[in-house]
C-alpha cells in the first residue's frame, strides 16, 4: 500500500466497529470448527449406516477442537505477561502516561511489565484471562522522553482497543491446532488479510490523532532505528511498536513466529508517512 493510500484511509477505527469485526471472525471460525466435523460425520454415518453414533462423535470432535484452540490461545503471550511488573515508583512516568491516555480514551488500565530485551521494545499483549498487558524494556524506559512514551503507548492502546491482541492470540492457537492436521496455511491467509504490514502505520496515525503530536512518534521510531539492541518477543512480534529487524531495509520485513509470517513496514517508511501529516 502506498503512503498516499495510507493517508487517505479512515484514520480512526471506532472501538465498537473494530471489536465487533474481530469478535465476528472468531465466532465464524468457531462455528466452522464445530460444524465441519458434524457435517463430515453425518456423511460418514450415512455411508456406514451409523446415523447416531458417528454424528455424536463429530460433535465431540468439534467441541474438542474449539477447546484446544482456546487453551492454546490463552498461553500465546505467556513469555511477555509472565515478566515482572513495572514498579509504580521506579517506572512512575510510564504509569502516568498510561493512566492519562486511558482517562481520555476510556480504556481500562492495562498491566505494565518489564520485558527482557536490550532494544527499546514496547509491546501489547493479553494474559490468559484476556486482560490487557503492555510490556516495555528497561532500555525503552531509559531512552524515550515523556512525549515519545506517550506516542508509543497510544499506538499500543489502539491495537488493544481494536482487538488485535485477542485476534493474534486466537489465530496462533488456531494455527497450532490446525497444523496438526495439515491445515496451518489456512490461518496464514487469515493473518495476512487481517493484520497486513501496513497495520503498524495505521496504528501510528491513530496514536498521533490521540496525542496530537506526530513529531513524538517520529522521534520514537528514529530512536528505535538507531538502536543496536536485540528483542525476541515471540507472539509479541505481531503487536510490537518496533522490532530490531524493522530497520534492516527499505522493503516490507517478513519473518516467522510459530511458522506464521509476521509482515511489517520498515521504520523508514513509517517515519515518511508520519512526516506527511
Amino acid at each position: 500500500m502506498s503512503t498516499k493510500g495510507l493517508m487517505n484511509q479512515k484514520q480512526w477505527i471506532s472501538h465498537d466497529e473494530s471489536q465487533d469485526k474481530v469478535v465476528d471472525v472468531i465466532k465464524k471460525i468457531n462455528l466452522y470448527l464445530i460444524a465441519t466435523p458434524i457435517v463430515v460425520s453425518i456423511v460418514l454415518g450415512v455411508i456406514v449406516g451409523q446415523f447416531i453414533i458417528v454424528p455424536i462423535l463429530g460433535v465431540i470432535v468439534g467441541i474438542v477442537l474449539q477447546r484446544a484452540v482456546a487453551s492454546s490461545a490463552g498461553s500465546a503471550f505467556a513469555p511477555i505477561v509472565e515478566s515482572p511488573l513495572a514498579s509504580e515508583t521506579e517506572h512512575a512516568r510510564i504509569y502516568n502516561v498510561v493512566d492519562g491516555l486511558c482517562v481520555v480514551s476510556g480504556d481500562q488500565r492495562p498491566a505494565v511489565v518489564i520485558v527482557d530485551a536490550t532494544y527499546p521494545v514496547a509491546v501489547a499483549s493479553l494474559d490468559e484471562d484476556g486482560a490487557h498487558v503492555i510490556g516495555v524494556s528497561q532500555e525503552f524506559v531509559n531512552v524515550m522522553s515523556r512525549v515519545e512514551v506517550e506516542a508509543v503507548v497510544a499506538h499500543l492502546l489502539w491495537r488493544l482497543r481494536v482487538g488485535h491482541g485477542r485476534l493474534v492470540a486466537y489465530l496462533l492457537g488456531l494455527h497450532r491446532v490446525l497444523s496438526m492436521i495439515g491445515l496451518g496455511s489456512v490461518v496464514q491467509r487469515l493473518m495476512s488479510r487481517m493484520l497486513p504490514a501496513e497495520i503498524v502505520s495505521i496504528a501510528d496515525i491513530a496514536a498521533c490523532q490521540a496525542t496530537r503530536f506526530p513529531p513524538a512518534a517520529i522521534s520514537a521510531l528514529e530512536k528505535c532505528a538507531a538502536s543496536t539492541g536485540v528483542a525476541e518477543m515471540g507472539a509479541g512480534d505481531f503487536l510490537s511498536f518496533a522490532l530490531p529487524r524493522d530497520g534492516e531495509g527499505a522493503t516490507v520485513q517478513v519473518h516467522k513466529v510459530s511458522n506464521l509470517e509476521v509482515t511489517r513496514l520498515p521504520l523508514s517508511e513509517r517515519v515518511a508517512i508520519l512526516k506527511e501529516m
